[in-house]
């Protein structure tokens, strides 16, 4: 784990509920992983990537990916090669 330190304005902090450590722990974390989401769609969303690649960069199932797409107006990019194979049609 890496020890980070870092200076906030106090009108950042007013109105923040219960131990403030603990709440800018929880904000961090939260804003890492939707930029972790926001990238791996990123690279979806150019064909860089497959979707399930994007769900090992994300770091999240498929499910949730998929929730993040949808929220986020993203519809799914599947070439024809891409559904063939799916279906299993030649």
């Amino acid at each position: 784990m890496k020890k980070l330190t870092i200076t906030l304005s106090n009108d950042l902090l007013d109105g923040l509920e219960g131990e403030k450590e603990k709440v800018l722990e929880e904000v961090l974390f939260e804003g890492i992983r939707f930029l972790k989401i926001k990238r791996a769609l990123n690279k979806y969303c150019d064909g860089k990537i497959s979707f399930g690649r994007a769900t090992e960069l994300a770091g999240v199932p498929e499910d949730e990916l998929a929730r993040q797409t949808f929220s986020l107006g993203i519809e799914p990019s599947i070439s024809e090669k891409t559904l063939k194979e799916e279906l299993g049609i030649e």
